[in-house]
């Protein structure tokens, strides 16, 4: 009986086949990882949730593109660490998208523009955002509050409202959070403008800060320039900053009262290749970042004779939008006549 013939390969072919499979398996992983996570440096987070909803997994709250915390406003692409790089541009004409589940990117960006209330809300969270967002509840409820204003048809809707009642299954906290910004939206999103009154008679001024609702906004620090020497003040629980004015048995008082207030251009990040629809970009979400703070400024005067004069102001008509200089009207009565004098338009 003849035994069969084997051949056995020498232990260094083995180590050969060996390598050679451990290169096309590097090789693999390597191109699937670039692939997958292009920037690994933007992500999820660090405030927030990832919920299974009954329509899939979410991501709620904020984002980071490099060092930059962002919000999404995109509920049917990719989430971020896919883009090859990011664009950013300030904008106030933004469009929303539609349609959810096939993860259709800039396709589906067919909605409605975003209307300019709704900038000026989006303004005034992303500003406070800055400042309050510190857990994931608070992180959740401006996500949502985001999404109430860029999502663009019933199906985002939907989605949107799947979302939300997972995430507060597991944080009951961002109902109240989500109740306590829609509250606050409505006395103190722009467009803004300066309030002065000045009292000479009495030596004391008011400066107010009021937003779109016409409400004086509590909270807002305001500098006041009285004869070129600056005071920092800050609005009471009513929205009103009061201060002395100098006692004077003659000569002239201008005083000057500026804000700083959310930019009403927020800055709109891309992808790099966004409007390249064979580019992976063009599925990336779109995310949302405060724009530049802006300026509200309203100046009055008045000059003192020997019978002292007694100051009424007249508010400035609401049109003003953020960054655009307010003055007030300055009406002076003296024993003699009535003089009126104004500061600007």
């Amino acid at each position: 009986m003849t035994r069969p013939s084997t051949s056995t390969a020498s232990p260094a072919r083995r180590w050969v086949g060996v390598v050679a499979a451990l290169v096309v398996i590097g090789a693999t992983w390597v191109g699937v990882t670039r692939d997958a996570d292009a920037r690994p440096q933007d992500r999820h987070g660090p405030f927030g949730a990832v919920v299974e909803a009954s329509d899939g997994t979410a991501e709620l709250g904020q984002f980071q593109l490099g060092d930059t915390v962002v919000w999404c406003i995109d509920l049917n692409s990719y989430g971020p660490q896919k883009a090859s790089g990011w664009v950013t541009t300030r904008t106030d004409r933004i469009r929303k998208q539609t349609t959810f589940g096939d993860r259709g990117g800039h396709t589906d960006v067919a909605g409605d523009l975003i209307t300019r209330q709704e900038i000026a809300e989006l303004a005034w969270v992303l500003e406070w955002a800055e400042k309050h967002v510190d857990d994931d509840d608070s992180a959740i409820a401006v996500d949502h509050f985001i999404r109430l204003r860029t999502v663009g048809d019933a199906g985002q809707q939907a989605r949107m409202g799947n979302r939300l009642a997972a995430a507060q299954k597991a944080y009951p906290g961002v109902e109240r959070h989500l109740a306590a910004l829609e509250r606050a939206v409505k006395d103190e999103a722009g467009p803004y403008r300066v309030q002065l009154s000045l009292d000479a008679e009495g030596h004391t001024g008011t400066a107010q800060v009021v937003g779109h609702a016409g409400k004086p906004i509590a909270g807002r620090e305001i500098t006041v320039s009285i004869n070129e020497e600056e005071r920092q003040l800050v609005a009471d629980d009513g929205g009103t900053a009061t201060f002395d004015l100098p006692k004077l048995d003659q000569g002239q008082v201008k005083v000057t009262a500026t804000a700083t207030v959310p930019g009403s251009i927020p800055v709109l990040h891309t992808a790099s290749h966004y409007d390249d629809e064979g580019h992976g970009d063009y599925r990336i979400q779109r995310m949302l970042s405060a724009g530049t703070p802006a300026t509200v400024t309203a100046s009055d005067g008045y000059r003192v004779s020997a019978d002292p004069p007694t100051v009424v102001t007249v508010a400035s008509t609401p049109t003003a939008m953020v960054g655009d200089e307010v003055f007030d009207n300055c009406l002076l009565y003296t024993s003699d006549a009535a003089d009126e004098r104004s500061s600007g338009d």
